[in-house]
């Protein structure tokens, strides 16, 4: 019986090849095929385990990371009205997954250009008073005042640090002084709205524009007092 299974297993091989290599197109960098590298271009990028829509999601990689790209579909899907191929990538950190094409982008000077309009648009919506969401919903005690270069991070109503902060070309807000929020923030569009978040250790701080402009001049006032 060994013998029959020897003979047979070519034929079988050769009636149902390798669904994987039917399915994808790899990418390595000495075959020339494809980018080697790409990069996040929106906030909305998702890294799943399988190229499909359905699958889990791994990660969030942030508008400017680069990723080394390994394999794509052989065919494209289309979400929201959207055509692209599935590009399986690694991140720096080893981590790999699936992401829709039409997150990324495949030239510096394309990724620079978005990068630019990215952060000019940051730096319109930034001004103002940002508050702390808690996990159900409801508004924390942290808020972090953005005005004129400089920000301003309270703790109820005690200012614990102030200082100057800068967008980087990482699409992140660097702080000049050390707060409970460490010294780098990143801001990124969910839905609508932009949201800035804060990683300390296994914990993640999120904060949303305060709704009304009347809170923030009141706040503003408080902050300037304080100084």
């Amino acid at each position: 019986w060994l013998y029959c299974i020897s003979f047979l297993l070519p034929i079988v091989l050769g009636v149902f090849p390798n669904c994987a290599e039917k399915n994808t197109v790899y990418l390595e960098a000495d075959t020339r095929t494809g980018p080697r590298y790409a990069f996040v271009s929106g906030d909305q990028a998702i890294l799943r385990t399988d190229p499909i829509n359905i699958a889990s999601e791994i990660d969030f990689p942030p508008a400017g990371q680069r990723l080394v790209v390994l394999e794509r579909t052989a065919k494209q899907d289309t979400i929201d009205d959207v055509s692209d191929f599935w590009y399986r990538v690694r991140q720096d950190s080893g981590i790999e997954g699936w992401i829709f094409g039409a997150s990324l982008s495949f030239s510096q000077q394309e990724m620079a250009q978005n990068v630019r309009g990215r952060k000019k648009e940051i730096e319109e919506i930034l001004p103002g008073i940002w508050w702390e969401i808690e996990g159900d919903g409801s508004t924390g005690y942290r808020k972090i005042v953005f005005k004129n270069g400089y920000f301003f991070y309270s703790y109820g109503n005690r200012l614990e640090n102030s200082g100057k902060y800068e967008i980087t070309d990482e699409l992140k807000l660097k702080l000049s002084a050390p707060t409970g929020l460490g010294e780098e923030l990143e801001v990124r569009k969910v839905g609508l709205e932009y949201r800035i978040f804060a990683r300390i250790e296994n914990f993640t701080y999120v904060f949303r524009p305060a709704p009304e402009e009347k809170e923030y001049l009141e706040v503003e006032k408080e902050e300037e007092s304080e100084q």
